[in-house]
């Protein structure tokens, strides 16, 4: 059973750059000036209450985290699946004489694209994947307000909610028709997660922290999510908003693309 965010970190990374696709654009703001005006008003009081352990830098667990207290991590080390702290070897955009420069924090990650370096090699464009799915969730939640309305009732959504999500079929690994076939079952399998099977898939989603992440006034619900088939070795892993904008709309999910400003257009992490 996965129960924490660890546990989907783990199965996530492995599937490597190519399946956990990300980008970093380039910001009208340098890395220190998107970071100070991610603190905005950050004297307002406003605490950001994670629901389970971030497990993309150590020493994140569930709790509740000022602005500040979050954006000391963009100095922490990001760590892999296996816990480890993880480098990635960035390379000069021009000049290849250059020796890369190793980065192992979101400031120094940040900095580097800024300046246009890259990850040139197969192995750190996986490593790299880390960085952008752990500083992207970080930006988030370093600007998440707090919302005036939700429409989670019960702090989250219900298991109806959840499987008129499955019965969309958004998280879909490849086009075996299997997926779509026989009976969507939902299940609470831990506190904020959820599992959903179909005979040919099996999606997990982890909630992460319930904010206004879209500046609507109206609560999201931050979440990973990670599907895999019942046969294959395959896997889809986004990071995703879980939307409801109204009593009498369904429950949306939006997946989550990452640029150094953090939430960009929707897209496949």
């Amino acid at each position: 059973m996965i129960g924490s965010i660890r546990t989907f970190v783990i199965g996530a990374g492995a599937l490597g750059a190519a399946a956990v696709a990300g980008y970093f654009g380039v910001s009208s703001l340098g890395p220190e000036e998107s970071a100070r005006e991610a603190l905005t008003g950050s004297d307002d009081g406003f605490e950001l209450c994670l629901k389970n352990e971030v497990a993309f830098f150590d020493g994140l667990p569930a709790g509740c985290y000022t602005r500040e207290e979050l954006a000391a991590f963009r100095d922490a080390p990001v760590i892999d699946r296996s816990e480890e702290e993880v480098a990635v070897a960035m390379t000069h955009p021009s000049d290849y004489s250059i020796a890369p420069e190793q980065c192992k924090t979101c400031r120094e990650f940040s900095e580097l694209r800024w300046r246009g370096w890259f990850a040139s090699s197969s192995r750190d464009m996986r490593r790299e994947a880390y960085f952008v799915r752990a500083c992207g969730v970080l930006d988030l939640l370093m600007k998440a307000e707090p919302a005036s309305q939700t429409y989670f009732e019960e702090g989250g959504p219900t298991a109806d909610e959840m499987a008129s999500i499955g019965a969309e079929r958004v998280l879909r690994v490849g086009d075996d028709p299997e997926v779509d076939k026989g009976p969507l079952v939902v299940e609470k399998a831990g506190d904020a997660v959820w599992r959903l099977t179909t005979r040919g898939q099996e999606t997990w989603l982890e909630e992460i922290a319930t904010a206004d992440f879209d500046g609507d006034g109206i609560a999201e619900i931050l979440a990973f999510a990670l599907a895999t088939p019942a046969a294959g070795t395959a896997a889809v892993a986004e990071v995703v908003l879980l939307e409801k904008d109204s009593s009498d709309l369904p429950l949306v999910l939006t997946p989550q693309l990452f640029s150094e400003r953090g939430q960009g257009a929707a897209g496949v992490l």
